[in-house]
């Protein structure tokens, strides 16, 4: 590698350092991931070329290898396929955070953002500002840049959780095809999910928690929920829609011997339930014991709403105490935990 520095850039060897410490941000690898190989089937190996091979990154420098038999490059955080014409993150996760072509971030930086939006509810303009006067920084760190790291810290942790094989165009992590694909994604299936024991205390996997505009399912941990419908009004006729379908694929989760002690938690659970789509089973297309899922399911209110309704029957009939009788070992259980959610990422909806 020194070799190969010496060759590509050396004014870089040259140059003073005064003293501070100088990065060198080289790819993972010295062959070619993608199988090609010289013509004894040893790998290839990756060349340094001193066309584009030179960047400077802050206190450092990335440098780009290519492959002489497939063309492909590979540069500190991402590799370009040359037959697709897509980049790709690698298989292990860099030391560092590639925030855009000149910035990285240590990960801890990016944990810190992250905690910081889930724990203390702080906006980017919010964390920019925290950190400026904690080291004080510049105002070269603002807000557009805490907005890409979180992006980009979000978006690659999302691609290795679901071992999504995803390509970008360019090496600049565009967020808006990614989230359209994220979005089919969960369109299609339930994420895998395990809260772990603080989970389990919290009522995973047993309590669903539904709430809000957009009708969109949380489990305790705020874990989102397949949606394949659209909705923009509180009524329960389409909620019944987006309900049916999701819980015929969450019960697959248990045996129906278990799915009585399965409890969705709404505000407006009475209305819901009293739909006339409900006095018989399901139709053909929810095959077997799945005609009758609603039915066997236990249904509960919310604890604050709950003191909104007048009639006698839904403090009896959907009373959230049910669900700890019927769960002693749940601790914790918040049946609040969806609107909370909410209103947790409204002060997120500008933040683009």
């Amino acid at each position: 590698m020194i070799e190969d520095v010496r060759n590509c850039a050396p004014k870089l060897l040259e140059r003073p350092a005064h003293g501070s410490r100088v990065y060198f941000l080289c790819p993972p690898t010295t062959v070619c991931l993608l199988g090609c190989t010289y013509v004894n089937e040893e790998p290839r190996e990756l060349i340094a070329h001193r066309d584009a091979t030179e960047e400077p990154v802050g206190k450092g420098y990335e440098y780009t290898l290519r492959c002489g038999g497939c063309k492909s490059r590979y540069s500190y955080s991402m590799f370009f396929n040359h037959g697709l014409k897509k980049h790709f993150f690698y298989g292990d996760q860099r030391e560092l955070l590639c925030v855009n072509r000149s910035l990285y971030w240590e990960r801890e930086l990016g944990k810190l953002l992250i905690n910081n939006i889930l724990h203390a509810q702080a906006t980017f303009e919010g964390f920019a500002e925290t950190i400026r006067c904690t080291f004080n920084w510049t105002t070269a760190f603002e807000r557009r840049m805490v907005s890409n790291a979180f992006y980009a810290h979000e978006i690659e942790h999302e691609i290795r959780e679901t071992d999504m094989d995803y390509g970008f165009q360019t090496d600049k992590v565009n967020c808006t095809d990614f989230k359209n694909t994220v979005e089919e994604t969960r369109s299609k299936r339930i994420y895998h999910h395990d809260c772990g024991e603080l989970g389990k205390e919290r009522g995973c996997p047993f309590l669903v928690v539904m709430d809000g505009v957009w009708k969109i399912c949380f489990r305790h941990c705020a874990m989102p929920m397949q949606r394949h419908i659209n909705v923009k009004y509180v009524n329960p006729a389409p909620v019944y829609i987006i309900v049916m379908e999701w819980l015929y694929k969450k019960l697959h989760e248990h045996p129906p011997t278990e799915w009585n002690k399965v409890f969705l938690c709404y505000d407006n659970m009475c209305q819901f339930a009293n739909l006339r789509a409900f006095n018989e089973p399901l139709p053909a297309v929810f095959e077997g014991p799945y005609q009758n899922m609603w039915q066997a399911i236990s249904k509960i209110i919310d604890g604050l709403h709950l003191r909104n309704h007048k009639q006698e029957s839904c403090k009896v009939k959907f009373n959230p105490d049910l669900f700890g009788e019927c769960h002693p070992e749940v601790t914790a259980a918040n049946t609040m935990a969806a609107e909370q959610s909410f209103s947790w990422l409204t002060k997120y909806k500008k933040q683009h």
